[in-house]
């Protein structure tokens, strides 16, 4: 509240959080961008839900959460504060999130990473209001024709890794093949293709620090850093 108290003109505030296990033990934490902009915002989500606090009018005003969004409505919304208001985020963690990797499904990684494209693509402008009506009258995967390259590599990205960690080697290992036809020469897919031949001889949870922690350097975004 001190924050906030210093920059009432912040809309939306997150925090980083703490990872922990089924038993409530931390194994990590993830650090967000304080400054987490619109720009930022569009490539993924960097408020952890269960942290943010955020104007009750400004909510109002922008007309609540939208319903058809099922897992991304708290992510569109973020969207829709950051792209009109200050949005921030306090590098101190000050929530714990329980990671339940063996709960995510391949549909429910499919429908999750469909959900935040359309969100973003409802925001960028992308979509006529045509399209719009159709996805929402017959639903949401009939995105994926509408999706760009660079989106489908994020869906296929998305599949590929619930699958790899859930332990279906053969079908991650197709959507890592189709990620190669879109961009053939990225080498955080290469490594991830060839690691996944590792199986489950390997400690899946450490060995993917690596592409994390290339991914973080890369792009300068969230870091997740495991204890």
């Amino acid at each position: 509240m001190k924050f906030l108290s210093k920059f009432p003109e912040i809309a939306l505030l997150g925090t980083s959080n703490y990872i922990i296990d089924n038993t409530g033990a931390i194994t990590g934490k993830r650090v967000v961008p304080v400054n987490p902009d619109f720009s930022l915002l569009m490539k993924q989500n960097l408020f952890n839900h269960g942290s943010v606090i955020f104007k009750k009018s400004v909510v109002r005003e922008l007309g609540g959460f939208n319903e058809f969004l099922r897992n991304a409505q708290d992510y569109e919304l973020w969207l829709r504060i950051a792209k009109k208001y200050p949005v921030a985020n306090l590098d101190e963690p000050l929530y714990y999130l329980r990671m339940h990797d063996e709960n995510v499904t391949r549909a429910n990684a499919e429908d999750s990473v469909l959900y935040s494209l359309f969100a973003t693509k409802l925001n960028n402008g992308s979509l006529d209001q045509k399209t719009i009506k159709s996805i929402t009258n017959n639903g949401i995967k009939t995105l994926i024709p509408k999706l760009t390259k660079d989106e489908l590599v994020i869906y296929h990205n998305a599949l590929a890794n619930t699958n790899i960690r859930n332990g279906n080697f053969i079908e991650g290992r197709v959507h890592y093949q189709r990620i190669f036809y879109f961009t053939p020469w990225d080498l955080l897919n290469i490594f991830r293709f060839f690691r996944s031949y590792l199986g489950k001889k390997c400690d899946f949870e450490n060995i993917q620090d690596l592409p994390i922690a290339l991914e973080s350097l890369s792009h300068s975004e969230n870091i997740i850093i495991r204890g």
